[in-house]
């Protein structure tokens, strides 16, 4: 379990640096709205999502503690 949160951390870490990058290079491209900034957006919203099941990960394993 505590693997599993750290990785879903990890992950969360990673899409939203690397998604923010792609994001603000997509809002300054000639497209603005073209694949980095599709991609980009896309990852920033992977990374919402791995801190939230990281969170409730982080509960599930604080509530089933004896």
């Amino acid at each position: 379990m505590k693997t599993l949160y750290w990785a879903t951390r990890l992950t969360g870490y990673a899409a939203g640096g690397i998604g923010m990058i792609l994001f603000v290079l997509g809002r300054q491209s000639e497209t603005p709205r073209g694949a980095l900034f599709v991609t980009g957006a896309t990852l920033l919203i992977l990374s919402f999502a791995a801190f939230f099941v990281s969170y409730l990960l982080y509960i599930f394993k604080r509530l089933s503690r004896p």
